[in-house]
């Protein structure tokens, strides 16, 4: 696990691991079961980070630092992907164009709208929520939590992929051919450490985000007839606001 693991590390954060991995498009297919173990993993570094600055800081001073934190760690990986998906699908444009304009390095008035009230959600909720628990080992599992189910969730993007893109170069091309059973084998893990950390409440939250993520997964065929590596990365910060809105709503 450990080599899958410092891949995903060095596919989707610029934290620097000087280790060599044979073969690294199999080795991502092969470890996509573990891909919310290194969300978890990943998410110790904010969380430490969180640890120490809450001995000097509030929350609501705390929380948004550990977001630019997690900009600085990724290089916005999930951001940019995000962004380009939303300049994409809402262009109102055809299929071929809407592939054209998510290609486009620039971002559009809907990649900076829908980035603006990503944060407004996460910025708000999160400082809301994180007030509410009762510790700061509380503060800390919401932080972990926070970063495992978005890795998790975005796998569900995975699942009988027909890549689209506009030139059919990208990235995305490193989805094609994932097990199945892999993904779900994933959403097990997650589910299972939710609900050890918030019981059965966690469970259903999450299963309200594998829900969204799937709706999500049916619209983009809809919109682009399949997925790429801008609409999966996307899935990350969707998924994320959508823990934060069903949790505030359910506990």
């Amino acid at each position: 696990m450990i080599k899958y693991l410092i891949n995903y590390f060095q596919f989707f954060s610029r934290i620097p691991i000087n280790y060599r991995i044979e073969d690294p498009i199999n080795v991502f297919k092969e470890g996509v079961t573990f891909l919310g173990v290194y969300g978890l993993v990943y998410g110790t570094i904010p969380a430490l980070v969180y640890f120490i600055l809450r001995l000097r800081i509030d929350v609501i001073e705390a929380w948004p630092l550990i977001l630019l934190l997690d900009v600085i760690l990724t290089g916005a990986f999930h951001h940019d992907a995000f962004a380009d998906t939303m300049d994409g699908l809402f262009s109102g444009r055809s299929k071929e164009r809407k592939l054209e304009i998510m290609k486009d390095s620039r971002i559009g008035t809907n990649g900076a709208v829908a980035l603006i009230l990503y944060y407004i959600i996460i910025l708000i909720m999160g400082v809301k929520q994180l007030n509410e628990v009762n510790s700061i080992k509380d503060e800390i599992l919401f932080i972990l939590s926070f970063f495992m189910i978005s890795r998790s969730a975005m796998t569900l993007t995975f699942r009988d992929v027909v890549y689209k893109s506009s030139s059919q170069e990208g990235l995305g091309n490193i989805l094609i051919g994932i097990s199945t059973t892999k993904l779900v084998t994933a959403q097990i893990i997650a589910l299972v450490y939710i609900s050890l950390i918030y019981g059965y409440t966690g469970a259903i939250i999450y299963c309200i985000v594998i829900i969204v993520i799937e709706s999500y997964r049916r619209f983009i065929y809809k919109e682009i007839g399949g997925i790429n590596g801008d609409t999966s990365g996307a899935a990350v910060l969707i998924s994320q606001m959508v823990w934060l809105i069903a949790r505030a709503i359910i506990i």
